[in-house]
């Protein structure tokens, strides 16, 4: 959501037309044309000083900070707008990841939709509260069927330690893992899923017409079939780091 988007929201959730929001304006000292107001909302005008973003915020009742940021952003210089969305992005990936283990799939997709709808500001509050409330319960043992045990926990660092031999020698036991949310999987990934029954496992993928099957690297340890469709994959590894 870019600054005409969080503005045309604001004036839609204030109720009132642009004539009343420039009448708000001018009563605070800040006089505004409507038709300005309308072309700062459809993108023809860009962004306009935090003094003006104020003054629109605070006659719709808005959230004045949100909008300033927002102004902020799109007139900042491209390097500096690349970085703070491919953060937010790469934020927003890792959160996602997380409540899925903790959540079902629609759980999950909730969450992603409300995401993608918020401004940069909201993005950037509810990632932050995620993030702390996965820090302050990050040792909550997961509610889980005794027969599929997660062999996985995390870390303080927002990673996935593997707990457990099933992935060694390729992934060994204590080993960090990163992760990374990706549109499509295959056949040869690892990943990390969530099974129908909520339970969590990291395994090499195999994907058939009409079966998904998870491979464990050690031969002690259950090679898992299903249907397909039942087994959510959540993200897959990315890159592994060892403990010397």
């Amino acid at each position: 959501m870019g600054y005409k988007e969080a503005l045309a929201t604001m004036v839609n959730n204030s109720g009132l037309t642009l004539r009343e929001i420039a009448d708000r304006c001018r009563a605070n000292n800040t006089p505004l044309d409507p038709s300005y107001i309308s072309k700062l909302q459809t993108g023809k005008q860009g962004p306009p000083s935090e003094e003006i973003s104020k003054a629109i915020a605070e006659a719709c009742g808005g959230n004045a900070e949100a909008l300033i940021l927002e102004g902020f952003i799109e007139k900042a210089p491209e390097p500096i707008q690349n970085f703070v969305n491919g953060m937010l992005e790469y934020i927003k990936e890792i959160t996602v990841s997380l409540i899925g283990f903790y959540t079902n799939p629609e759980g999950a997709k909730i969450v992603m939709d409300q995401l993608d709808q918020a401004s940069m500001f909201e993005l950037m509050d509810m990632v932050s509260i995620t993030l702390n409330e996965f820090k302050n319960n990050k040792n909550k043992p997961f509610s889980l069927d005794d027969k599929f045990t997660p062999n996985f926990e995390f870390s303080p660092n927002v990673s996935v330690r593997i707990i457990d031999e099933s992935m060694s020698p390729i992934i060994p036991k204590g080993a960090n893992v990163n992760m990374i949310v990706t549109p499509e999987y295959k056949t040869g990934d690892i990943v990390a899923v969530r099974l129908e029954d909520g339970s969590s496992l990291i395994r090499s993928l195999i994907l058939l017409e009409d079966t998904t099957i998870l491979v464990p690297e050690s031969k002690n340890f259950e090679v898992l079939t299903f249907p397909k469709g039942t087994v959510n994959i959540v993200c897959k590894v990315k890159s592994v780091t060892t403990e010397i």
